[in-house]
């Protein structure tokens, strides 16, 4: 008694283009983040809201935010929001004490 191997593998891929034998299928419901959801993101941050509250906020996961702060690299865009907001409330508050006086 001997094994008899049968290759399931095509022997040719005639009228098949080599991606399309290889490549993945996309999701059917993917639901990708908008950039109006990147931009609330980038402000919320700025103003040290937590990822937990972001992804309340926008019904996303708390990773995700994360995920597309770190891909994006939007730390840099947080950053200077952030300096620009305290930059703003400091002569806010410069102004307002120099009425009262």
């Amino acid at each position: 008694m001997s094994i008899i191997f049968k290759p399931k593998i095509k022997d040719n891929y005639e009228g098949l283009v080599a991606a399309s034998v290889l490549a993945k299928k996309p999701r059917t419901n993917y639901n990708s983040i908008s950039d109006a959801d990147l931009h609330r993101i980038v402000c919320l941050r700025a103003m040290n809201v937590s990822y937990n509250n972001i992804a309340k906020l926008i019904r996303r996961s708390a990773n995700t935010c994360a995920w597309h702060v770190h891909d994006k690299m939007l730390f840099i865009e947080i950053n200077q929001l952030q300096q620009k907001l305290i930059s703003e409330i400091m002569e806010n508050a410069n102004v307002s004490l120099s009425t009262r006086n």
